[in-house]
């Protein structure tokens, strides 16, 4: 697979700066929104936030550093600064910056999980010889979306899903369908590629998984992109900077990347301690796994969200691990787009 983009960076900002960024939000500062997904998940994301929209000239100043760190055209690509505040034990477990809930124009009602079930039920009610075949083979494992009820085939393929590639999803949605899968509760798949709530990007997983358990070719693949008509480049978050404005005092406070294929500790000095780097984190797991890039003043951690053909790239989920006891961590999120940043959120709305 294709590697994580991730890029270290020293004196990014100067300690004046980091300061006034500080002084500007701190009376700003809420519980940060959370967005994740079903009742039990209230606590996702503990941190507080706030968003510095030019009151202070250090806000557009921060800005204008995002765009010409990330080399973007304008600094219209770059949302006003995002300001963070991690107290010891506040995290914000796995998640992605993108948005996923975008509407193509050529996008006919329904998400791409219930049109790829729509056409597998015209593709298996076909004549071919070997439709005929892999109909069989699934309807007997409760797989086809023609012979069995929608409810019934989501259950027999979340079980398949569990079973093999459940090291691909994040450790909060295993359980989830796990303890839903006892309770044969119904649309499971549905809710997790829901393009809103759910994980819309493990798609691929999903259909490749249907595809060994029932013996189907490559010509039973389908792609929602080709469905749409002629390749396009999905508006969306192109990458972030995420500014460290101290070093909390007692440790921690780490952006960790679970996905990506190295399990290391990059220390403020640009270090790779390989493993945890004695850093373990109780509560969130994925703070111990992949990649971790420890805070430190003035720096920061730029990662990209897409892929080089525009397609939104899966391995920059990432977490914001607490800081331990005696220390705090500041931070600040400089999210930029592909598009200019005011106009890309409408095209996810509605």
């Amino acid at each position: 697979g294709t590697l994580l983009v991730l890029e270290q960076i020293s004196n990014v900002l100067k300690t004046s700066e980091a300061e006034a960024l500080i002084a500007s939000g701190r009376r700003s500062m809420g519980r940060s929104p959370e967005k994740h997904y079903t009742k039990g998940f209230e606590n996702y994301r503990t941190s507080k936030s706030a968003f510095l929209t030019g009151r202070h000239p250090v806000h557009a100043h921060t800005r204008q550093i995002s765009q010409l760190v990330a080399r973007l055209p304008d600094t219209a690509n770059a949302e006003w600064p995002q300001l963070l505040l991690y107290d010891p034990g506040d995290w914000y477990k796995s998640h992605l910056d993108t948005f996923h809930n975008y509407r193509h124009p050529n996008a006919s009602r329904g998400t791409g999980f219930s049109q790829w079930i729509v056409w597998i039920k015209s593709r298996l009610g076909t004549d071919a010889e070997d439709s005929s075949a892999v109909e069989e083979r699934a309807a007997a494992r409760h797989l086809s979306p023609l012979s069995s009820p929608t409810d019934t085939f989501e259950l027999a393929l979340v079980a398949e899903v569990l079973a093999h590639d459940r090291e691909q999803l994040p450790e909060q949605w295993v359980d989830w369908l796990l303890s839903n899968l006892e309770r044969r509760s119904s649309g499971l798949l549905s809710a997790l590629l829901d393009p809103v709530t759910g994980l819309p990007e493990v798609f691929p997983v999903v259909q490749r998984r249907w595809q060994a358990a029932v013996g189907a070719s490559e010509s039973f693949h389908w792609s929602y992109e080709d469905a749409l008509g002629p390749p396009w480049v999905e508006p969306n978050r192109h990458c972030t900077l995420m500014f460290y404005l101290n070093q909390p005092e007692s440790g921690g406070g780490e952006t960790a990347f679970p996905y990506a294929d190295t399990h290391a500790l990059v220390l403020p000095d640009g270090t790779v301690v390989a493993g945890d780097g004695g850093v373990q984190h109780q509560g969130i797991p994925e703070c111990s796994q992949g990649l971790r890039v420890a805070p430190f003043a003035g720096g920061g951690a730029l990662f990209y969200h897409k892929h080089g053909n525009g397609t939104n790239d899966g391995r920059s989920m990432h977490a914001g691990c607490p800081p331990h006891e005696g220390g705090v961590a500041w931070k600040v999120n400089g999210f930029m787009w592909n598009v200019d940043s005011h106009e890309g959120p409408a095209f996810f709305r509605g």
